[in-house]
């Protein structure tokens, strides 16, 4: 589902089309999966859902800092 996803959003422009759909869904996947399994065995002293906004923001943006061309 998740590959289908990205998969349409190059189609439409909205992602890059330089990055295979399922190499980035798999990165995504390895990603919340490290995230969830990191917090399951910490102390949890940080919320679960305070971490999701930095990994979207990742993913979607890209490591590129805004305001920098390539």
């Amino acid at each position: 589902l998740l590959q289908d996803i990205i998969a349409e959003g190059a189609e439409r422009g909205v992602f890059r089309k330089d990055i295979p759909a399922e190499m980035a869904s798999r990165a995504v996947f390895g990603a919340v999966d490290e995230l969830l399994t990191s917090w399951v065995l910490s102390t949890r002293v940080t919320p679960l859902a305070a971490k999701a906004g930095p990994l979207t923001s990742l993913f979607l943006e890209g490591l590129q800092e805004r305001g920098k061309g390539g």
